[in-house]
């Protein structure tokens, strides 16, 4: 039955490609290209910035509502995977702010994926009611040269007032942002929403600090890559921010577990960049650099080249490599089976392996800690297809505070974990380990 389910969502997901939004336009502008503003850190470059981690869905929704509700100038939001009441309340509380503050501007970029009809009729009531209210709806886009290949927005991020921000791996969905199954969990007949478990374990940060200036650049740059892509116009919506109009988000800096003058450099990635990807090159060189330890936790496991040829040259210095990933059970959903199989074909990279087991939640953390000092967190999945394909942005984090906190989460993880040993990986998991050299092959690079 799992078999199925996938082989017709990948059917349905490239025959509507195909019929509706074949090809696209192609970019005009690189993600990583410049808008001056001084503010702004250069991009890759680090900078200081306040931050918390939230390692639990709901906990990262509530942030970004708390920011939300402090937004007084403006909004950009790429939520990627969104949709339903969590959805809802989020624009809600944007819908409350522009009432109180006629000047305040939004942007929203939004996967199709997942977006009921009343998320739509909202989001155009919204573009009717509020002239400065902007969102953009994303297809993936489907090439079928050098190979066929499918492209997407897969970014994460928020920032409101050009000086708060919030991204990782959660979505904007009532089963993306929650850790627990609430006794009235809805349902509905969405087959992409069927393929998904009822509740995620994620992580992400949120911060305060000129590194938003940065990501508030990028935002727009992607914004008009996609307002190309999926409509033809090209259109300059970038606008600098004002301080003298910014809000105050009061309980981010109040609240007790606030981490101070942490150093982040911010760095992003897309399909212009296939042939030299920034955000592996940084994962890569991370690695590279490892004296002792590090830790990966992925929603998948199938490295690029770059990241590969990393992984083998820090084993083979004795790093010591742990990976925690989504195991698999008579209970697991269709997911757990669709990333868990191609990542078992890769551990022969890692040393330890941690195969996360939860009924009804997927683990969907991207983290990777070096070191106990360095913290890679975004949205990028450790596979070929967004180093290839997706629009993918990442923060790295020099601070032994942020990283100590991450490694503390993956210790808890494993508690609810199977741990497979060096020895453990290629005897019990070798026929998994070959179906899932078949996955990957037959999915190439429409997978990850």
């Amino acid at each position: 039955m799992t078999g199925v389910i996938l082989l017709a969502f990948v059917v349905y997901k490239v025959a509507k490609a195909i019929f509706i939004k074949y090809n696209g336009h192609r970019y005009r502008l690189a993600f990583d290209s410049k808008i001056n503003h001084s503010a702004a850190p250069a991009l890759g470059s680090y900078s200081k910035v306040d931050l918390r981690v939230s390692n639990h869905a709901t906990e990262s929704l509530e942030w970004k509502k708390a920011l939300i509700s402090s937004a007084q100038h403006s909004i950009e939001l790429s939520a990627n995977f969104a949709g339903g009441e969590d959805f809802r309340d989020v624009l809600n509380l944007m819908e409350h702010r522009m009432s109180l503050y006629p000047d305040l501007k939004c942007h929203l970029i939004l996967s199709s994926d997942l977006l009921q009809k009343q998320d739509i009729l909202y989001l155009k009531k919204l573009k009717e009611c509020y002239p400065h209210f902007n969102y953009l709806i994303t297809e993936r886009i489907y090439t079928l040269t050098p190979e066929l290949l499918s492209e997407e927005n897969h970014v994460k991020m928020l920032v409101v007032d050009g000086q708060y921000f919030a991204m990782g791996g959660t979505g904007i969905h009532e089963k993306m942002s929650r850790e627990e199954i609430p006794v009235n969990a809805s349902k509905n007949n969405f087959l992409a929403d069927k393929l998904i478990d009822q509740a995620f374990r994620d992580t992400d940060i949120i911060g305060h600090g000129n590194a938003a200036q940065t990501m508030r650049n990028q935002f727009f740059n992607l914004y008009r890559i996609w307002e190309y892509r999926m409509t033809g116009q090209e259109m300059n919506r970038f606008f600098d921010t004002d301080s003298e109009k910014a809000g105050r988000c009061k309980i981010f800096h109040h609240e007790d577990n606030l981490i101070k003058d942490s150093s982040l450099k911010y760095v992003v990635s897309g399909p212009e960049h296939r042939n030299k990807n920034p955000i592996s090159s940084e994962i890569a060189d991370l690695t590279t650099q490892a004296k002792t330890e590090i830790r990966i936790t992925n929603l998948l496991f199938n490295p690029d080249q770059t990241i590969n040829a990393a992984l083998k040259n820090a084993k083979d210095k004795k790093i010591h490599i742990k990976g925690y990933f989504n195991g698999t059970s008579k209970n697991s959903s269709s997911a757990h089976y669709l990333y868990a199989l191609p990542n078992r074909y890769n551990y022969h990279l890692l040393t330890d392996v941690f195969e996360y087991h939860k009924k009804d939640q997927l683990y969907h953390k991207k983290v990777i800690t070096v070191d106990s000092r360095y913290t890679v967190v975004g949205s990028f999945n450790l596979g070929v297809k967004s180093a290839k394909c997706d629009y993918e942005n990442i923060c790295v984090i020099d601070d032994i505070r942020v990283a100590q906190l991450m490694n503390n989460a993956l210790d808890g993880d494993a508690k609810f974990s199977e741990h497979l040993t060096d020895k453990k990986l290629m005897s019990k998991w070798k026929w998994s380990q070959i179906r899932g050299k078949m996955v990957i092959r037959a999915l190439g690079s429409l997978f990850g």
